[in-house]
């Protein structure tokens, strides 16, 4: 999703009508204001979204009142760029993941935010976000929900990075494994890479994407293979989208 446009707030007030179809004369009854000023407004957000026309813009409007519009008093993180490396120790047994983003504050200043991490096997060494420590030697933990606060507000309009480090082990000893990608923001582009300390790559690897447990068919993602690494490059991420590169270890490693 590209990054919205910045609308005053009478403009986003005037969305849910444009979705429904109300006409000018019953969203100026709603807002109190002359139909001219309604036609103004509406005028403005359509030119805002590089449209002509209210159709032309519709799927963008529907986007932004779902993730944009639901009237919080506090702002809204916008995600420019997130990246997700997986680093697998050359015995196998150590691991370490993080998530890098480059994020916006947008209508509003961003207080809090949320993060899921997890490991479906062996155990969580260390789990850490923006420097601190959220979980040190646990035992199995399965992509949980984890809310974090900012030390201080980050302002609206202001870019700002987070990231997220989680060490575990015996996590990625099945035949079969995978690394994960949770986009949970709106996001302009996103990134899985997967490492490998041996210096073998396993032969068999491909990509999955999943949306509410069901498995969605995605055209042009594909594996690239780099030197030690598998990389997966998603140009047009979708909110609420689990994206995932899935491979077969030529040999499994083994305790």
């Amino acid at each position: 999703m590209r990054r919205p446009p910045k609308l005053t707030k009478r403009e986003i007030s005037l969305v849910p009508y444009l979705l429904t179809g109300a006409s000018r004369k019953d969203i100026a009854e709603q807002i109190e204001v002359s139909e001219e000023t309604v036609k103004s407004h509406i005028r403005n957000v359509i030119r805002k979204f590089d449209a002509n026309t209210l159709r032309e813009c519709f799927l963008e409007l529907q986007a932004f009142n779902e993730f944009f519009n639901n009237n919080s008093s506090l702002g809204y993180e916008y995600w420019h760029d997130v990246r997700a490396e997986l680093t697998i120790s050359a015995d196998g047994i150590t691991a370490e993941s993080t998530v890098t983003t480059e994020a916006e504050a947008m209508f509003g200043a961003v207080k809090s935010t949320a993060f899921t991490s997890g490991v479906d096997a062996g155990a969580i060494m260390l789990l850490e976000f923006n420097g601190k420590i959220i979980k040190h030697k646990t035992s199995l933990d399965t992509l949980h929900w984890y809310p974090f606060d900012f030390p201080e507000p980050i302002e609206d309009g202001t870019l700002f990075t987070t990231f997220m480090r989680l060490i575990s082990k015996n996590s990625y000893l099945n035949p079969t494994e995978t690394q994960n990608l949770n986009i949970s923001r709106p996001t302009k582009v996103a990134s899985i890479r997967v490492n490998f300390e041996s210096g073998v790559v396993p032969k068999i690897a491909g990509v999955s994407v999943t949306a509410q447990g069901r498995s969605v068919e995605v055209p042009g993602l594909a594996i690239q293979r780099l030197e030690n690494s598998l990389y997966l490059e998603i140009p047009d991420p979708k909110v609420y989208y689990w994206y995932s590169i899935v491979w077969t270890w030529d040999e499994p490693p083994s305790v």
